[in-house]
């Protein structure tokens, strides 16, 4: 399934082109969480949010927060959900992008909806609020000390499969 689009990842990532293999590492992992593997999409929206935090993107490390966001519910984290939705929503309205105006957005209100309802209003709030003080760097950081230690882009190519 992700033969040809890992060989478009890698000649982005070949050629310099950070845009682009970012671009392709979104797809691969759109396309991983459409198929239900969670993983492998928590692993190329972590590698797509290091290499925004490489080129100080902080509109598409938005859309990899919310898929990671979209992935720690469906591994049943809804504290991790809301502070990954609360992030991605400043570094949103930071950027002047309104969440209806997102591409992401049904995805965005269906987690928060139902992690809310699975966590509690509550709980749910003091969440999303620690992720909206976070700075770019900061949930970076978070991301990066939920997950497996990846790659970055500054060592090596992420994987692809």
């Amino acid at each position: 399934m992700e033969g040809g689009r890992g060989k478009a990842f890698a000649l982005t990532w070949r050629t310099g082109d950070r845009l682009a293999a970012n671009i392709a590492l979104h797809i691969l992992a759109q396309a991983a969480w459409a198929l239900g593997n969670h993983e492998r999409a928590a692993r190329h929206f972590r590698d797509a949010l290091m290499l925004t935090f490489e080129v100080t993107d902080r509109t598409n490390a938005a859309y990899c927060l919310q898929g990671l966001a979209a992935v720690a519910g469906a591994w049943s984290e809804p504290g991790r959900a809301a502070r990954l939705l609360g992030a991605a929503e400043v570094l949103l309205e930071t950027a002047g992008i309104p969440l209806y105006a997102q591409v992401d957005r049904e995805l965005h209100q269906r987690v928060a909806e139902a992690e809310r309802e699975h966590f509690g209003e509550q709980a749910w709030t003091e969440a999303w609020d620690e992720g909206r003080a976070m700075s770019f760097e900061e949930a970076v950081a978070y991301v990066r000390e939920g997950g497996e230690s990846l790659p970055t882009a500054t060592t090596e190519a992420p994987a692809t499969e």
